[in-house]
């Protein structure tokens, strides 16, 4: 299941819907016996795909595990959805080294404003835990989608 949030304001966070089925019709099904097929990650993809056209500046998407990001990520290279991404926006991973998560946030958060982008979260990660995105977002109208 897929929750979209929409920030309206950087302080409030609400749901505004629940997405069940994805483009093709297919249940979202996010369980750990099915979130690693093939299908469901092609539909994941043409969710996120249709998302990118639909939201203007920034969208976050948090996952399950750094694991899973990772198998989604090199899925979506593999079949071509990182390219049509790309040509919306512009693709942001979450670091594992805390280092490095300043510049991740700010490069981000620049290009969110300027082109468009997207970043890949994880639930219970960095991201998710003490980001004041007020801060670092402003007034930017951001958009979240919480895998699950």
């Amino acid at each position: 299941m897929i929750k979209y949030l929409l920030n309206n304001t950087p302080t409030n966070l609400h749901v505004i819907s629940v997405l069940r089925h994805g483009p093709s019709g297919k249940l979202l099904d996010f369980s750990y016996q099915s979130r690693d097929q093939t299908s469901t990650l092609d539909e994941l993809g043409s969710v996120l795909c249709n998302l990118c056209n639909m939201v203007p500046e920034g969208l976050v998407i948090f996952f399950p595990s750094y694991n899973y990001e990772k198998k989604a990520y090199d899925h979506f290279d593999k079949t071509g959805i990182l390219t049509r991404i790309r040509s919306k926006k512009e693709i942001f991973r979450e670091p594992k080294k805390g280092s490095e998560m300043d510049k991740v946030l700010k490069d981000y958060a620049r290009s969110a404003r300027k082109f468009g982008a997207i970043l890949l979260s994880v639930v219970g990660g960095k991201m998710s835990e003490g980001i004041n995105f007020r801060y670092i977002f402003n007034d930017i109208l951001e958009y979240s989608f919480k895998l699950y």
